[in-house]
């Protein structure tokens, strides 16, 4: 659970931790909702970024140390 202060003017700084998790960015518009005595803060347009060092599609993560198979390699002449 991450805590936060409110300051003189009213305002809640959110934590690094969690706009890096959420995706909130400068201009991230968030709304406020209020249920009896609990606030509740969801993010509008937030966008996760964009992380150079992480694949976007699993495309050749897996690497072997075998030498290629043809394409028209049957494996059921092996039984043969």
């Amino acid at each position: 659970m991450e805590t936060s202060k409110v300051n003189d003017d009213g305002t809640v700084t959110i934590p690094k931790a969690i706009c890096e998790n959420l995706g909130i960015h400068t201009g991230a518009i968030v709304e406020f909702f209020v249920a009896g005595y609990q606030l509740e803060v969801r993010v509008q347009g937030a966008k996760r970024p964009d992380y150079p060092d992480v694949p976007k599609s699993g495309y050749g993560m897996i690497q072997s140390k075998r030498p290629a198979v043809p394409v028209d390699f049957d494996p059921a002449e092996l039984l043969k």
